[in-house]
């Protein structure tokens, strides 16, 4: 397209420099999670500037300025060039507490370090009861077993000696069942087949604990598990600080309670006779 030609030089001739101004103090922006939490997934820190070049991800896990301690098994990666994040197998283990530190003199890509070094914790919960069987809720025969299902994997080694359990406030000799035991009960016991669907399905075994007594219950008795604070799980080295209990009651001997007609029948009526138990 014809227009006006304008002569100049090429390259331009340089301008007047660029003023000079200090880069903005390296901060850390957010952290998470910090202080109690339910449950840990992963960590993520997140900073003010670049902390990697864009790069392929293999190159940028080998810079974490990030300590954690103690770390699980797990995978340090960038989210972006600011952020970093810690993903552990699974989750991070329970009853632990965490700490992350970032030093001081931390760089970014622009080379401005951080001033002051930043700490933080996060702790996850020591051992919690989940459910257990038998329920307080109606009443079981005496040769039935105890299960607890906890929150987090559980050693029986490790629980047994804050555990006690009671017939009428009596305590009993009780001993750990094995896994081919448990499944061997619950052939005969319904309900305990149900109880043990979900721990099956989830793969949570490791958070059973099934007991049985010596000798088998007495009858029409109050039995009650109590598993004193101080109790610790095979996750982390953090302790319970209350005492968690279960209970159910056991059948009473076989008793006759009334017939169907209180005494008094009508021809056409029918006539039953009330136990209890249930009958075979």
């Amino acid at each position: 397209r014809t227009g006006e030609v304008v002569g100049t030089t090429f390259p331009p001739p340089p301008g007047p420099p660029p003023p000079k101004h200090d880069p903005a103090p390296l901060e850390v922006l957010r952290q998470m999670p910090e202080g109690e939490v339910r449950l840990a997934r992963e960590l993520t820190v997140v900073f003010n500037q670049p902390m990697i070049a864009l790069t392929s991800q293999d190159q940028a896990t080998t810079t974490t300025p990030v300590k954690l301690s103690p770390q699980p098994a797990g995978q340090w990666r960038w989210v972006d060039p600011r952020t970093v994040q810690f993903r552990p197998d699974g989750r991070f283990p329970q009853a632990t507490k965490y700490t992350v530190e970032i030093p001081a003199g931390t760089k970014s890509v622009e080379g401005t370090p951080l001033h002051e070094a930043v700490s933080f914790t996060f702790e996850t919960p020591s051992l919690r009861l989940e459910a257990s069987y038998p329920s307080g809720f109606g009443t079981k025969v005496t040769s039935v077993p105890i299960v607890h299902l906890f929150d987090q994997a559980i050693d029986p080694a490790l629980l047994m000696p804050n555990v006690t359990v009671t017939a009428n406030e009596e305590v009993l000799s009780m001993r750990v069942l094995t896994e081919a035991e448990l499944a061997e009960a619950a052939k005969s016991d319904r309900e305990l087949a149900r109880f043990l669907e979900g721990p099956n399905k989830a793969g949570h075994r490791s958070r059973l604990l099934a007991l049985r007594p010596e000798r088998d219950f007495p009858k029409q008795a109050s039995i009650t598990t109590r598993i004193s604070p101080g109790a610790r799980s095979a996750e982390g080295p953090g302790l319970t600080k209350s005492w968690i209990t279960s209970g159910f009651r056991t059948l009473a001997p076989l008793r006759f309670l009334q017939d169907g007609c209180s005494g008094v029948c009508a021809p056409e009526d029918s006539y039953s006779l009330n136990f209890n138990n249930v009958l075979d």
